[in-house]
């Protein structure tokens, strides 16, 4: 599996009490099967599971006293597979509260709605409720968290409701202008309305190192490597994705 992805933001003028960012992201997707993939599918093609994506929204970020700060973030999307299109928008509101030594603790919930072109059965709600937790650690930051998600659609092997944990660790630079970012999470889905299932236990882990000093124009450059292993009674649900993407991002 390989990613290009590309996220260009803009900062607006800043006011006394708060903070606003517009952004756009594209990403395309590109996946070569395993060997027992095609022995299990021989039809199956990897560019049958090849897609693009379109991002653009805004997010805004209140100070409502020196500690304690609100942010709302909003977004529409488009995506492109070989089988159809699909819209999403996604909704996020949260509130972080700084803490003694520099902790801080947030708390966002999520919600996005997806719809299909080709088959409204898969057409879905996905709540997340999300606490975090952030602190400094040998001269960088670590932060855990904590997920109750919920997707719900019509189709019985699309809802699930899950929990998950995650840890996300960025350590002090080793070399000057490299940032290097380490994150992982388990998560348990329960497909609750397949009666008498088995929960899908997803193993996700990954890296991503930011290029500053490399930077064109604005853009710096990101390399980031990821590791999906997906545990599941259901054949088509038991895989294993390990992905390389090359990407740019910028915060003019």
């Amino acid at each position: 599996m390989g990613n290009a992805s590309a996220q260009l933001s803009y900062r607006l003028p800043q006011g006394k009490n708060h903070a606003a960012t517009v952004f756009v992201a594209v990403k395309h997707r590109e996946v070569a099967l395993s060997s027992r993939a095609q022995t299990l599918n021989p039809a199956a093609k990897g560019s049958d599971y090849r897609y693009s994506t379109l991002d653009i929204g805004g997010a805004v970020q209140w100070a409502i006293n020196p500690t304690t700060s609100l942010q709302f973030q909003a977004q529409v999307g488009r995506r492109w597979y070989q089988t159809g299109t699909s819209g999403a928008q996604t909704f996020v509101i949260g509130v972080a509260q700084k803490l003694a030594n520099t902790h801080v603790a947030r708390l966002d919930m999520t919600t996005e709605f997806t719809q299909f072109s080709r088959d409204s059965r898969l057409n879905a709600r996905r709540i997340e409720a999300i606490g975090t937790y952030a602190f400094p650690l040998l001269g960088g930051s670590m932060s855990g968290s904590l997920s109750l998600i919920e997707l719900n659609a019509a189709g019985a092997g699309v809802a699930y409701r899950a929990l998950a944990i995650g840890a996300d660790l960025r350590p002090k630079p080793v070399i000057d202008g490299i940032d290097v970012d380490f994150s992982a999470s388990a998560e348990a889905r329960d497909y609750f309305k397949v009666p008498f299932s088995t929960p899908d236990i997803v193993l996700n882990a990954g890296a991503a190192a930011t290029f500053n000093k490399a930077s064109v124009f604005g853009f710096a450059p990101v390399v980031s490597l990821s590791a999906v292993r997906s545990s599941s009674e259901v054949v088509v649900r038991d895989t294993f994705d390990l992905g390389l993407s090359l990407g740019f991002s910028s915060a003019f």
